[in-house]
């Protein structure tokens, strides 16, 4: 019997499709740098004279189309699905996803019930297959938020994630 390389990292009988927060970071297939830093504007700002390369043209058009697919996500995709918080940053994204009940694809009568890990999936494949490579890490790091308290501190670190980061855009281009 073959056994699996990569280590279960899920919560142990937790149903991924519940209502509740989740705060979710993905990262770039060997921390590549892809993208150009991005708060949503529901509490921050772009960043702006961060990079002075060539490659951050590329970098800022992979940041809109990650954005644009972000908003698709909630409005176009899923039902009861809604991204409240994210920031975009080189090598990895932070993503608040709230499901507010069942979160379903929008228009379809009979369509299942999608989880976190669905929702997840879904964002990763369309960027990879919209910018030709594999972009993303296999798997991804999640926390299920259970207090306000607790989503305070997860908000305040997305926010104060940006200001850490020194931007190597030696290592922006995906084919070196």
């Amino acid at each position: 019997m073959k056994q699996s390389l990569r280590k279960e990292i899920r919560l142990p009988f937790y149903d991924y499709s519940s209502s509740g927060w989740y705060f979710v970071t993905i990262c770039t297939n060997y921390r590549r740098s892809v993208f150009y830093p991005h708060i949503s504007a529901k509490y921050g700002h772009d960043f702006k004279n961060r990079g002075t390369s060539p490659k951050d043209s590329q970098a800022r058009k992979n940041t809109e189309l990650l954005r644009e697919v972000i908003w698709e996500l909630e409005s176009k995709y899923y039902v009861n699905l809604e991204i409240d918080f994210y920031c975009i940053m080189p090598d990895h994204v932070h993503l608040i996803i709230v499901f507010n009940d069942l979160v379903k694809r929008r228009g379809e009568l009979e369509s299942r019930n999608y989880s976190l890990r669905d929702v997840v999936g879904a964002l990763k494949a369309i960027i990879s297959r919209h910018l030709g490579f594999q972009v993303w890490q296999p798997n991804y790091y999640e926390h299920i938020i259970r207090t306000e308290g607790s989503l305070d501190r997860i908000r305040n670190y997305i926010l104060q994630n940006p200001e850490k980061i020194t931007i190597d855009w030696v290592k922006l281009d995906p084919k070196v």
